[in-house]
């Protein structure tokens, strides 16, 4: 049995990291003005930044659907163990739409992170070694709950 890793796009790993890192990463909509953008894949962060010093305007974001994790977690076989590890749900609602697409699923366990960028990331890297060490979910969970009281994301 299979430990994977889906998480969102909050993590910011770019597209050759999550090929290498075999990891499925669901992206956030990035919306400027009218025109919305699937965050990492139709906008780099380099375009993104771009973006906002061509503008001067902040973009906002919206939230991965229920039904976009529902569609991740179905690419996987039965019998593996999925971990999903969304960014905080003190910033949105993503965590909330996760863990509605995995109510039913026996096979889906979803971890807030409470943090975002760069926090999330390190937790799902953690959650990728320890997966590749033969760790089962629960062992995962509680390595990330222990790494997560020692995190502290300070934003400018």
């Amino acid at each position: 049995m299979s430990v994977r890793i889906v998480t969102d796009s909050a993590a910011d790993f770019t597209k050759r990291e999550i090929a290498e890192l075999d990891i499925r990463v669901i992206p956030l909509r990035t919306i400027f003005g009218d025109r919305e953008y699937l965050d990492g894949v139709e906008l780099s962060q380099d375009e993104l930044f771009e973006k906002i010093t061509e503008t001067g305007e902040i973009p906002s974001t919206s939230q991965v659907t229920p039904g976009e994790f529902a569609a991740a977690f179905d690419e996987y076989d039965e019998g593996d163990q999925i971990l999903c590890l969304t960014m905080s749900s003190k910033l949105s609602g993503t965590n909330q739409s996760a863990t509605m697409a995995a109510q039913g699923r026996d096979n889906v366990t979803v971890y807030d992170t409470l943090n975002v960028t760069v926090g999330q990331r390190l937790q799902v890297e953690l959650a990728l070694k320890l997966a590749q060490e033969g760790k089962d979910v629960s062992e995962i969970v509680a390595a990330l709950d222990e790494a997560r009281s020692r995190e502290h994301l300070v934003a400018v």
